[in-house]
């Protein structure tokens, strides 16, 4: 054959080639879409197999944890659907009565009865004598709550009763004419710190016990004052001894069993005079008993003109701050001892 007439036959068997090779390529490319799909849809069952496992777990775990719950839900589907018209949270669950069980018999031919089982999630009724039982003891709780109450208002009036009645034995103390002013101030001020007493009793109570501390204050400085003059105004008895001192040990012994000394001037007498009169008034300070005003009067005319005359001398002068009177002082001590005995009067 020529080359021409081959020509032709190699185009037709080239062609048809192509047309074998065309259908095959286009079946692998559609091949590979199906090999998709199917694993794409074995990915979905796998997920859904894994939910379907999470669930049936999550399932369990919550009926273990809430068993009740299951059995309310189970009840609530053989309820009895709702009439026509009304919607079903309307319509009220009929109660489910408890089954008794059928008594059984044991070995020693003695029969048992179960008690009936209450449904979960419903409340078990009270038995009549259950009922009595329990208003027995609330009852019992109402009595012994009333009997607190009582005994606890008993011990309340006790406690006012003995308060006022450490109130009273203080206010008998301070009435006492023989009680001094530091037991005066200690007193009052338990008195004023007493619960049964009224606003303006201890008002009244707190003024006395300022009243008190102030005289007592009072008649502590006169005393050290006094104690002052008393040191100035003391003076030997009298002048040295005339007598002298011997060396030797007997006639020195002999010499000391015997004193010669000059008489004292009127000066210093007076002074002596002076200062024991002051040793009396300030023992009776101590006692808190005060000098009449014609007795002290003079007393202190007499240490303003030492005063005077040492000033003159150009000697050490010292302040007197001491009363004209004592009138003040003992009004104040009797209004303390006279308001103790208003309250007695007041309340017996």
């Amino acid at each position: 054959m020529s080359d021409e007439q081959q020509s032709p036959q190699r185009e037709t068997d080239e062609t048809r080639s192509a047309s074998k090779a065309a259908p095959a390529d286009n079946a692998g490319e559609k091949a590979k879409p199906a090999s998709r799909k199917r694993g794409s849809r074995i990915w979905a069952l796998l997920l859904m197999l894994v939910v379907l496992a999470g669930l049936a777990a999550l399932f369990y775990w919550y009926e273990r944890v809430h068993p009740n719950v299951l059995g309310m839900l189970h009840l609530s589907e053989h309820a009895a659907p709702p009439t026509t018209g009304e919607s079903p949270a309307s319509v009220p669950a009929p109660a489910k009565t408890p089954v008794a069980k059928k008594p059984e018999t044991t070995p020693g031919n003695q029969r048992t009865e179960a008690a009936p089982v209450a449904p979960a999630g419903s409340a078990t009724p009270l038995s009549t004598q259950q009922a009595a039982q329990l208003m027995a003891a609330i009852q019992q709780l109402q009595d012994q709550l009333q009997q607190l109450r009582s005994d606890n208002e008993q011990l309340h009036q006790a406690l006012a009763t003995q308060q006022r009645l450490d109130l009273r034995s203080r206010l008998r103390l301070i009435a006492d004419p023989a009680t001094r002013l530091p037991q005066l101030a200690l007193l009052w001020q338990d008195v004023s710190l007493s619960p049964v007493l009224s606003a303006n009793q201890r008002n009244e109570a707190i003024s006395m016990t300022a009243a008190a501390r102030e005289a007592l204050t009072q008649n502590q400085q006169w005393q050290q004052r006094l104690d002052v003059w008393i040191a100035r105004l003391a003076a030997p008895e009298s002048g040295p001894d005339l007598i002298p001192h011997f060396a030797h040990p007997w006639l020195a012994w002999l010499a000391r069993q015997f004193h010669f000394r000059p008489a004292p001037t009127n000066g210093s007498s007076g002074s002596r005079v002076l200062r024991q009169k002051l040793i009396r008034i300030r023992r009776g300070m101590a006692i808190e008993s005060w000098p009449e005003t014609k007795i002290w009067q003079p007393l202190r005319a007499e240490l303003i003109l030492i005063n005077a005359s040492s000033a003159k001398a150009g000697g050490k002068t010292a302040q007197l701050e001491l009363p004209n009177n004592f009138k003040a002082i003992r009004q104040a001590v009797a209004a303390l001892h006279e308001t103790a005995n208003r309250w007695l009067e007041s309340n017996p």
